[in-house]
């Protein structure tokens, strides 16, 4: 066994030809240079550079994957190593990966009349709707009940390394949906966020089953309506009796709607440093963490920013289920406008934010100076969500407020905001003039 030579600052010199040898296709002589500048026994991020780069110039697949899980051990979130072992396993297409400071532009592709999945009753044809219940198809003419048909699927999460690495992270739903109806022959141009449509001739009902997996992402779950519309106007009406705001006002526009959410597994190390006092001195401070956040919620659309941020971390996920294109009918449901790989950003910093007021409200002693380091924190795992929302706008004179409230529960939201001054309405409210 060869003994490790003690490192020194010229040493790198051969990290550097050896990747620079690796860059113009050169493998032997990279491997040379990189193999020998191992046994030189450098600093450990300099180590797993010379080792992602011998990877690449092994000759053999068993030594290329041998590599990689070296660094792996060392580091479980080094991205270039994981990526490089999805492309080992077969999950990743290299001819996929794109370059994240060149996008490619977005192509509108046009989904035709043979993806849309249509619901009637077997009794009498007329138009079938998913009841609230979650649990079954409602025909609106004969009553007749019938049992949605189980897929066998269960939730399942995408892997968010192999999304950013290719177009799949950074695109928004763009595809052009031509739809023909097929009970009355009218064709339709849907809007590219819309899952489901209602033909306005027949009233038949649609939902859009995409098969283009270039551009859009389909839900992963899905949490079915449980409340009913005049469920969810009581609970309109009884928020509006308790305010305490003059004058009159009304609702419009109440619907029921699916909105989309991401979720992302995030895990790996945080770094920290701060400053502690004891004695009246200040002393440094400094550890590593390990981390997991499951199911960190971003909404997937841009609408309503105000409110989207409570709203959807109002839903309990216990509730969550596969999801399945008929718990869209008689539903409208919205696609992401918000790509995977923004979103991901928005949750970074949720557990950033989190893992930082941890630090605060674990020290009892008086601490400064707190700094934490996310280089090693990763997006493990992601999905789409939809969730069900009843959504209003309450109409005050010329002022129009959104109000959305929780499809799930009840919980209600609004940008709405009660005068100091003032009593409750003393009038009911009208139902649309």
């Amino acid at each position: 066994m060869k003994k490790p030579i003690s490192y020194s600052p010229h040493s790198r010199d051969l990290l550097v030809h050896g990747i620079a040898s690796a860059k113009v296709g050169e493998k032997q002589l990279a491997y040379r240079y990189l193999e020998r500048y191992l046994y030189q026994d450098p600093p450990v991020k300099e180590q797993i550079d010379a080792m992602y780069y011998l990877s690449l110039v092994s000759p053999t697949e068993a030594e290329q994957r041998n590599w990689i899980e070296k660094i792996l051990a060392m580091d479980p979130t080094e991205g270039r190593a994981r990526r490089q072992l999805a492309i080992l396993d077969g999950e990743l297409d290299e001819e996929k990966i794109i370059d994240p400071d060149r996008l490619p532009g977005q192509t509108t592709f046009q989904v035709e009349a043979g993806e849309l999945d249509r619901f009637v009753c077997p009794q009498c044809g007329g138009r079938m709707t998913f009841a609230p219940d979650g649990l079954s198809l409602l025909c609106e003419n004969c009553e007749t009940k019938s049992l949605r048909k189980k897929s066998g699927r269960r939730i399942e999460e995408e892997n968010f390394l192999i999304a950013l690495a290719t177009g799949q992270g950074h695109s928004r739903a763009v595809n052009t949906q031509i739809s023909l109806c097929v009970g009355c022959g009218a064709e339709f141009i849907i809007p590219p966020q819309q899952l489901t449509w209602q033909c306005p001739f027949c009233e038949s009902n649609y939902t859009v089953v995409h098969k283009e997996e270039r551009e859009i992402l389909l839900p992963g779950a899905i949490i079915p309506f449980h409340l009913t519309e005049p469920m969810a106007y009581q609970y309109l009406i009884k928020w509006w009796q308790t305010s305490e705001s003059p004058g009159e006002g009304k609702f419009e526009a109440l619907q029921g709607i699916y909105l989309p959410m991401w979720t992302f597994d995030i895990g790996g190390f945080i770094d920290w440093q701060l400053e502690e006092m004891e004695n009246r001195q200040w002393y440094l401070q400094s550890s590593t963490k390990t981390i997991f956040h499951d199911d960190v919620r971003v909404p997937a659309t841009r609408k309503c920013p105000g409110l989207m941020n409570e709203l959807i971390n109002s839903f309990d996920f216990n509730g969550l289920v596969p999801f399945e294109d008929q718990y869209l009918a008689n539903w409208m449901a919205e696609s992401y406008d918000r790509p995977a790989g923004d979103a991901a950003i928005s949750a970074r910093k949720v557990v950033l934010d989190a893992e930082h007021q941890n630090l605060l409200d674990e020290n009892i002693k008086p601490i400064r100076n707190l700094q934490l380091n996310t280089r090693r924190v990763t997006v493990e795992q992601y999905k789409l969500v939809l969730v069900p929302v009843w959504s209003a706008m309450l109409v005050l004179g010329a002022e129009r407020f959104p109000v959305m409230i929780n499809g799930q529960n009840g919980k209600l939201f609004s940008t709405f905001q009660e005068e100091e001054e003032g009593g409750w309405f003393s009038k009911m409210l009208r139902w649309r003039d």
